[in-house]
């Protein structure tokens, strides 16, 4: 059995390795702005728990918890196929005789990864259990938090629907704790229910279709885009009517973020291009599907950058950072290798600019 919890380890920690490297650009420019940005961030996640523990309003709790849940849901996806050990699986079974130890292998590598969980266990233990005797609802928040990254390792589609009866839940309760006992009630029934969701959309391809059907072949690639856009403009909203003095700092960080990853998809969707760049030049479309490519992303970066400048107008950086999202999207199709460079160099100007001017 040792055997087993060694390769496990091993190749754990060899997945982790693969997935940074692939991540490294990624990385790299997140680590350029949030060198700035850090000592706010680590405190903004630190608030938001914070106000699961203790708030003003049920409501903003309430609303915290879930956005948690779903920020967490993105970030475990990322890593799932190092908890899972995806690529060598299968052949799992060829040394154990049952599923107990790869279960307890797969927990403990999800420990190491849930980072989100791994803070709210500071936080508990720095609260002490005199103040975490007055906020009983932290701890079933932190059990729903493994709940649904258990979940995510074996039945993902069941999170989907969860989380829509998250939403509708939000309406309803009146109560941190029954609205998390719920939620995890909707997330049990939801492992029971079909877990396939088919989009039957096949329509004539050409250099507009082209796109809307790469989408819907693997709506990963713009879900979490969307969905993390959502999640940062509601984390401002909710620091914007908690701290007001703040918002300036945290609407033009979510709005380079969100040119961050809308970007980045402009570099992978240049590889479907690649790949069939033979047949675009055989129509002679190579040209016009790439400028459709851009106007696609550039739209989609635009739209999800519109509503942090309905936070926060009084300052002409955080306009000027809308303005330059066609751009960058732009140097993302022609000059990707320069991406992280120029993105930062942006973010810094835009940055001092609101501190000098």
């Amino acid at each position: 059995m040792k055997h087993f919890y060694a390769y496990r380890y091993q190749a754990f920690n060899l997945a982790i390795q693969e997935i940074f490297k692939q991540l490294q650009q990624f990385v790299l420019m997140l680590a350029t702005l949030f060198y700035i940005f850090l000592p706010g961030l680590i405190a903004g996640l630190f608030f938001g728990l914070g106000k699961v523990v203790q708030s003003s309003s049920v409501q903003v709790s309430m609303q915290v918890a879930l956005a948690y849940l779903i920020f967490q849901s993105l970030i475990l996806a990322v890593f799932k196929p190092a908890i899972l050990d995806s690529k060598n699986r299968i052949f799992h079974t060829t040394l154990l005789k049952h599923n107990a130890p790869q279960w307890a292998c797969d927990f403990m590598a999800m420990l190491t990864c849930h980072v989100l969980w791994l803070l709210s266990l500071v936080l508990m233990l720095a609260m002490g259990p005199d103040k975490l005797s007055r906020a009983p609802h932290f701890v079933l928040f932190m059990f729903s938090q493994l709940s649904f990254a258990w979940v995510l390792l074996y039945r993902p589609p069941a999170l989907f629907w969860a989380f829509i009866s998250g939403f509708v839940l939000l309406a309803f309760s009146q109560s941190v704790i029954g609205f998390l006992v719920c939620l995890n009630a909707a997330l049990l029934a939801s492992y029971f229910m079909p877990q396939t969701i088919r989009f039957n959309f096949k329509p004539k391809i050409n250099i507009w279709t082209i796109w809307l059907s790469y989408f819907s072949a693997d709506l990963w690639r713009i879900t979490w885009r969307i969905t993390m856009s959502g999640l940062v403009f509601w984390a401002v909203f909710i620091i914007a009517i908690e701290r007001p003095d703040l918002v300036h700092w945290y609407a033009l960080g979510g709005a380079l973020l969100n040119q961050l990853w809308w970007a980045s998809l402009l570099i992978e969707t240049n590889q479907f291009i690649s790949k069939h760049k033979l047949y675009w030049q055989s129509i002679n479309a190579y040209s016009k599907v790439a400028k459709v490519q851009w106007f696609y992303l550039a739209l989609l970066a635009s739209i999800f950058t519109l509503p942090f400048l309905s936070l926060f107008t009084g300052h002409f950086s955080i306009w000027l950072s809308f303005m330059l999202t066609p751009m960058v999207i732009l140097l993302a199709k022609n000059r990707s290798q320069l991406l992280a460079v120029v993105w930062a160099s942006c973010s810094i100007l835009l940055i001092l600019s609101m501190v000098l001017i």
